[in-house]
């Protein structure tokens, strides 16, 4: 054998050995690569909740449904489940809406203030709106008496009624009322009792926050959902053995065998839906709807 076929076979190994390092490397980036979405494929078809049960309140003269209850916990496999990051989702035929967590905030901005029937603005003690600037509330009165609410950084002003007449009828319990905006926004929510002794005068306590609170009257009719752990820590995240009931009202009540469904869809994992339909006969205040 000649040296010129010794190079050309030393070269020959040489290319044959970069090619061999080659397939090798690509075999283990293409490997990792398989596994990867492999454990991103199993993490979306097993990461998910399980709808357990689902309950409504009966209006029993109007024959309407609303204020869904729905019992919630991990699917049998599932990864912790975040539920700020969960959207919602419910459909009938005259509704399409999505929404999201109303996440309760840790420590509660909260002031009290004695507001009188008058044409000027009462400043307020708190800042809904968290822009360092005053918000303003002004009680009008009418058929019923109104709280305006004037915070700063919003377009409009925002009217919350109360359903009472002052002059008329004392408050002797303390209400919850949404401070919300037309679009849906919620920037707290107002409880108000009239003043002992005072005419045309209410005390009321502006809240701006939802700590620890979950409920149909705190909750922004289809853009958001609140959740009550039955089960668990209280925290937003939803682990195995945990259940949380999650509270969810439409603007409009839903008529007697109306058909209706609702989906979750965790984030990273797969969507869960429920499709059921309100009974033909509504005779009861609370309805169980599934299973």
């Amino acid at each position: 054998m000649g040296i010129g076929t010794l190079i050309i076979f030393i070269a020959t190994i040489l290319v044959a050995a970069v090619a061999a390092g080659v397939l090798i490397s690509t075999s283990g980036m293409l490997q990792q690569k398989a596994l990867t979405v492999g454990e991103q494929v199993r993490v979306g078809l097993v990461n998910g909740i399980s709808i357990e049960q689902v309950f409504a309140a009966g209006d029993t003269v109007n024959k309407t449904a609303n204020n869904f209850e729905i019992l919630i916990r991990p699917a049998a496999g599932s990864n912790p489940i975040q539920m700020k990051t969960m959207i919602m989702s419910f459909f009938t035929e005259t509704i399409a809406t999505t929404a999201e967590l109303e996440v309760p905030a840790t420590d509660e901005l909260s002031c009290t203030e004695d507001i009188t029937v008058t044409t000027s603005w009462t400043a307020l003690g708190c800042d809904l709106d968290d822009d360092l600037v005053n918000d303003y509330v002004q009680l009008v009165t009418g058929g019923t008496d109104n709280l305006s609410f004037n915070l700063s950084n919003t377009d409009t002003r925002i009217n919350v009624s109360t359903g009472y007449r002052i002059s008329a009828a004392m408050m002797t319990e303390m209400e919850d009322f949404l401070i919300e905006e037309e679009d849906g926004d919620v920037w707290g929510y107002v409880q108000s009792n009239q003043t002992s002794g005072a005419a045309d005068q209410i005390n009321i306590t502006v809240k701006g926050h939802f700590v620890g609170r979950c409920s149909f009257s705190l909750v922004a009719p289809e853009r958001k959902y609140c959740v009550s752990m039955t089960v668990g820590d209280g925290d937003t995240i939803l682990e195995h053995g945990e259940s949380a009931l999650v509270y969810f009202k439409t603007k409009v009540a839903l008529d007697e065998s109306e058909e209706y469904e609702i989906k979750f869809f965790p984030a990273g994992g797969r969507s869960t839906f429920l499709q059921d339909r309100i009974p033909d006969v509504i005779n009861k205040a609370k309805l169980f709807l599934w299973p």
